[in-house]
């Protein structure tokens, strides 16, 4: 999906014009005479959406899916005038819908900056200038105005036309643009836990909606029941991410768009338009409701999100070397601890070496502290390179490292110091002299600490430093 930002491809048009073909169709279902005019024009929605996230290049899968779900609506075959009027009518439409969409799309991302555009109270307000009130109104002006040049409708119900598809591509954008990028666009707290939350939610609204709606009724007593728990509904709204929020809306004004059709509900009246416009004006104020708390949510997950950010970074601080990038000396103390208790836990070994630089005063006298520093950041880095994840590696102190072996044995700390020896020995330090180090070894015991179990390394590095150093030395 990403290359559609590199181009767009002729099945991508046609994918593109199919979805707005299929959402129309559906739309129309619920259509009203006179100009077949929807109370929600779902693809201005889904293809705002499109426009938003992949960009300007759909712009010909917009125009095609208009041109032909128009034509789909009053295409005639009765003679040639029937023919061109459809086209015609059509063809207006297609632009229309590629300004009020894909341009209006790209205004929105000029200002806000994002392609999200419930990110902030900022983003929402151009959100609802460009993509709700300004882009619907040029898409009526062509539509209707399209309709009435090629004589689909008369002048006398221009007006009301004109109205409705307005208020019908406003209310389609401003339920199922939200809804779509939500799914278009990953959720940092959505794991596949939610999936439970977002179903069982989503059940939940439908059932009161169309309990209010009158699509379903029950006894007095169960209908009260029912709405008991609709505090937590409210609670998980603000808790989960605004995938659920916006699919929660689409459910809630789904059901009211259907009982309303049906002539059921609050908006029953005899007047359609009267029931329509009662419709799209409870769908825009639930709607903004809504926005409030997606946007609210998101705050929230942004606050939590730099939270843990910082958090991580003070760990880090305290945590690391700050001269070699490794773990200190802090760390390295508790992971001995960690290792002993699971040791005790469940008899599970490890292995603890201390690392010490062979002459490395000379290093320093010689060189200078500057090329010491240089010594230890590449020593560090090329040991940790060779460690697994499990295992832990870090500077306790001057130049020497300490390495605790995860799931360590005698053999594995035989084998990982002559591995660590003779890596070192084939490093080039850039000092014109080989440079080596000597390793001190043990393994944990049941009766050991953090203290006792370093000692015990220490005194076999003391054997390997006087051993001829460039050794290893192991204390059992």
């Amino acid at each position: 999906m990403e290359g559609w930002n590199k181009g767009i491809k002729l099945t991508h048009v046609l994918l593109i014009a199919g979805a707005y073909i299929l959402c129309a169709r559906f739309g129309q279902l619920f259509a009203i005479e006179p100009g077949n005019v929807t109370p929600v024009w779902i693809p201005s929605g889904i293809l705002l959406a499109l426009a938003l996230r992949f960009g300007p290049q759909i712009w010909p899968g917009v125009f095609l899916g208009a041109f032909l779900g128009n034509i789909w609506a009053y295409f005639s075959t009765e003679s040639v005038q029937h023919v061109l009027t459809a086209s015609g009518s059509a063809a207006l439409n297609g632009l229309g819908d590629v300004l009020s969409i894909v341009l209006m799309a790209q205004v929105i991302k000029t200002f806000a900056g994002t392609h999200l555009i419930l990110r902030n109270y900022q983003s929402l307000l151009y959100f609802l200038a460009f993509g709700v009130i300004l882009g619907p109104l040029i898409s009526a002006l062509f539509g209707s105005g399209g309709l009435w040049a090629f004589g689909h409708i008369n002048t006398d119900v221009l007006s009301n036309v004109f109205l409705t598809w307005w208020l019908g591509d406003a209310v389609g954008s401003i339920i199922f643009a939200p809804f779509m990028l939500s799914w278009l666009t990953p959720e940092r707290q959505f794991a596949k836990s939610a999936n439970i939350i977002l179903v069982s939610a989503t059940a939940y609204s439908l059932l009161l909606t169309s309990l209010v709606f009158d699509l379903v009724n029950f006894s007095a007593n169960i209908e009260h029941m029912l709405f008991i728990p609709s505090p937590f509904l409210f609670a998980i709204l603000f808790r989960y991410g605004q995938r659920l929020v916006f699919t929660v809306q689409v459910a809630v004004l789904s059901i009211a768009v259907i009982a309303t059709w049906r002539s059921l509900g609050p908006f029953a009246s005899n007047s359609t338009l009267a029931s329509l416009l009662e419709l799209q004006s409870f769908a825009a104020a639930f709607s903004l409701a809504i926005f409030t708390i997606a946007i609210m949510n998101l705050e929230k997950t942004s606050n939590e999100a730099f939270l843990e950010k910082r958090t991580k970074e003070l760990e880090e601080l305290y945590r690391k070397d700050q001269l070699t990038g490794v773990w200190n000396r802090y760390r390295l103390k508790e992971y001995i601890r960690q290792a002993l208790q699971r040791l005790k836990r469940s008899s599970t070994p490890s292995a603890l070496l201390i690392l010490d630089i062979d002459n490395f005063k000379h290093v320093n006298d010689v060189h200078g502290h500057n090329t010491g520093d240089r010594v230890l950041k590449q020593l560090a880095h090329t040991i940790h390179a060779q460690i697994r994840e499990v295992d832990c590696f870090g500077r306790w102190g001057g130049e020497e490292f300490l390495l605790i072996l995860d799931h360590g044995d005698k053999a594995a700390l035989e084998i990982m110091s002559e591995k660590l020896l003779q890596l070192i020995r084939n490093e080039d330090f850039g000092l014109n002299e080989t440079l080596t180090i000597s390793i001190g070894g043990t393994l944990g015991k049941l009766d050991d600490n953090e203290l006792s179990i370093v000692e015990r390394a220490d005194e076999a590095l003391y054997k390997a430093k006087h051993s001829g150093k460039d050794c290893a030395c192991f204390t059992f």
